[in-house]
């Protein structure tokens, strides 16, 4: 019963709740693999891939030789990045189902990961047949022409696939994504704007159409869309982080504070929410003890790499505000190390560089913070600081 109320709440795109369900059915049979291969399906939806790869090796030693673990086992090392590993398991798994279609299909996916993206058109196209047309497989070739740098033909490929089986959501979302992907944010709002008419209580429809007009630089709509999803389910916490990061986008700077306090009432130890608050926190000189204490128990909880670092940038930016020079230095060096790209680590490195008057330094990051094209929010404050040198 947990497992089929986990299944309706997934229809319905309440994530959260169906994670939960499914982890309670999985909790009372170490043999009922089910529940265990949605909570996989999930995680790598939601590109938690450790996660996702923690529960399929925990099922291969259940289920060893079922083949649909061991398929979802490769499908995880792919997405973790383990590609020898991924390879081996495919192989074996050729060897055993040698006319196995989703072996190919899965070999596929695995070129695309090593960024063979020939080698993939070819085992896709090899797959597409006129009797039996596989949405997934038509999806797969979109993502290696895309790689091949052929996205206007990728977009044709799959608008023809909506064209003719418009009922089916995978080829309409990979359009929608790839068209986000592209910058085509008319196309893409337009068919998350149809799903979201098609399934009007998805929770994930909901978010991508707002996550979409964001992206498209239109807050309004996303802000409208994601209250509404908050006022039908308050206990998502997606759906309220999503809603303080939108508010924050838009320069609602005290409503997003608000909102992002909500999220850790939720959930008291989402790293997000404790970095995106600290960091409103210390930008606009605000309780800076507790910002820092934010910061510092948002670092004990992130795991994804990109997350660690945007923290240890917000615990520089508040070391700066506290007049902590020498910390705030040594984070922002380090990160701009790593990330010699990032406009915002550039730019508060800079910005350390001046505050210690350091005005050559300080120069030499603001203007390579510049040409890395910064965020509309954080250029004007560029070109500020470079004008008083």
């Amino acid at each position: 019963m947990h497992f089929q109320l986990g299944n309706a709440l997934k229809r319905k795109g309440d994530q959260d709740g169906a994670e939960h369900e499914w982890s309670m059915a999985a909790g009372g049979s170490r043999t009922y693999l089910a529940p265990r291969l949605a909570l996989i399906q999930l995680a790598l939806e939601r590109g938690n891939t450790q996660a996702a790869l923690q529960t399929a090796e925990e099922m291969i030693v259940i289920a060893p030789r079922n083949p649909e673990v061991r398929l979802l086992y490769a499908t995880c090392l792919t997405s973790s990045g383990q590609l020898q590993k991924a390879r081996a398991e495919l192989n074996r798994l050729g060897n055993d189902f040698p006319q196995s279609p989703q072996v190919r299909f899965r070999l596929g996916m695995l070129a695309i990961a090593q960024k063979k993206f020939a080698d993939a058109e070819n085992i896709f196209r090899g797959l597409e047949t006129s009797a039996a047309r596989d949405p997934q497989v038509v999806v797969g070739l979109a993502q290696a022409l895309q790689g091949e740098n052929e996205s206007e033909k990728a977009i044709q490929l799959l608008r023809d696939e909506v064209q003719r089986s418009p009922d089916a959501p995978l080829p309409r979302q990979a359009l929608a994504r790839l068209a986000l992907t592209s910058g085509k944010y008319d196309l893409a709002i337009e068919e998350y704007r149809k799903m979201a008419a098609a399934a009007p209580n998805s929770l994930e429809v909901q978010l991508s159409l707002a996550e979409s007009y964001m992206v498209a630089g239109d807050a309004g709509p996303a802000i409208s869309l994601l209250e509404k999803a908050v006022q039908s389910n308050p206990q998502s916490v997606v759906m309220a982080l999503t809603l303080a990061q939108a508010l924050a986008s838009a320069g609602r700077i005290d409503d997003a504070k608000m909102r992002y306090r909500r999220v850790l009432d939720l959930q008291p130890d989402n790293p997000n929410a404790l970095n995106d608050l600290a960091y409103l926190m210390a930008s606009s000189g605000e309780n800076l003890d507790q910002a820092l204490s934010l910061a510092e128990r948002g670092a004990q909880y992130a795991v994804e790499p990109g997350l660690k670092d945007s923290l240890s940038d917000t615990l520089g930016w508040v070391y700066l505000k506290k007049n902590m020079y020498d910390d705030a230095l040594r984070k922002f060096e380090a990160l701009v190390r790593k990330n010699p790209g990032n406009a915002t680590y550039l730019y508060h490195l800079g910005a350390t560089f001046y505050q210690m008057g350091d005005k050559q330094n300080a120069r030499i990051e603001l203007k390579a913070a510049i040409a890395a094209k910064p965020s509309a929010s954080d250029e004007p404050a560029i070109r500020g600081l470079l004008a008083r040198l």
